[in-house]
């Protein structure tokens, strides 16, 4: 038996989300705010939900669309395809990712920078907090994954003066808000809870997405049985969608949903 193991799946558009439309709405509003409407509001967020609801791959979605070389302005999806696409694609770390493109006559710099602040202490959020005053964009997105962990040793106070500077858009993400202090937590004037789908639907949704790919499936239990084995987890389970397609003849079997390795912990 082969055993199988597949990469963090970005989903390719918004709607390829589930359960969380009002959170892709306003991604997507912030997306013509900035790349349509090419204004400058406070548009910061929070995200608040248990892990596998999509917080991640929502602002990792949002990178690419604001970032990206080809958006498609009626969609507001991302091409995919360009190279800021490709390295958002599976981007780990505190990586910055930077693009420059044309408004007009004029250049235009953007730059998505990830911030995991479960390995962040008080001297690297300093140092980071100094890099990304100085970066180059002119869009600069800020992502403070797991946010709730600034709370832990009071490091969201570090954040007030530099959270006022319009010229970022700072999307937190994480299981709970609880020890974030109230002054942090009205830096945020979007605040969104995040919540997983139920069996069915999710079963349901992993079927037109396999359909809408040209991709078999032996029955709808075993979609219903991948969307067990994610543990209702959407982009866990389109791992396996993604796997399947690559595939001359791609059919989702019960085999390929017993085999494969879901990392709940990554």
């Amino acid at each position: 038996m082969t055993t199988i193991k597949t990469l963090y799946y970005l989903p390719e558009k918004w709607d390829d989300f589930i359960g969380v439309d009002k959170a892709v709405g306003h991604f997507k509003n912030i997306v013509r705010i900035v790349r349509v409407e090419q204004r400058n509001l406070d548009l910061s967020t929070l995200l608040v939900g248990p892990p596998g609801t999509g917080k991640t791959a929502l602002v990792r979605k949002l990178a690419q669309c604001l970032l990206c070389t080809r958006l498609d302005r009626a969609s507001l999806d991302s091409c995919n395809a360009c190279e800021t696409c490709e390295n958002l694609s599976y981007i780990e770390g505190n990586d910055d990712v930077f693009t420059r493109m044309a408004f007009g006559e004029s250049q235009v710099d953007h730059i998505f920078s990830p911030i995991d602040c479960t390995r962040t202490d008080g001297n690297t959020l300093e140092t980071r907090l100094g890099e990304l005053k100085t970066s180059p964009g002119i869009v600069r997105l800020a992502h403070l994954e797991e946010v709730g962990c600034l709370g832990e040793n009071s490091q969201d106070h570090a954040l007030l003066v530099p959270m006022d500077d319009r010229g970022f858009i700072w999307i937190g993400t994480g299981m709970s808000s609880l020890g974030l202090s109230r002054a942090f937590l009205r830096r945020f004037p979007v605040k969104l809870r995040m919540s997983l789908p139920d069996r069915d639907t999710l079963a349901l949704w992993l079927a037109k997405r396999c359909r809408e790919r040209n991709i078999g499936c032996e029955s709808l239990d075993v979609m219903q049985r991948l969307a067990d084995r994610s543990e209702l987890r959407p982009g866990y389970a389109l791992q396996v969608v993604k796997y399947a397609s690559t595939f001359e003849a791609p059919v989702i079997t019960q085999e390929m949903v017993e085999e494969h390795i879901f990392d709940f912990n990554d």
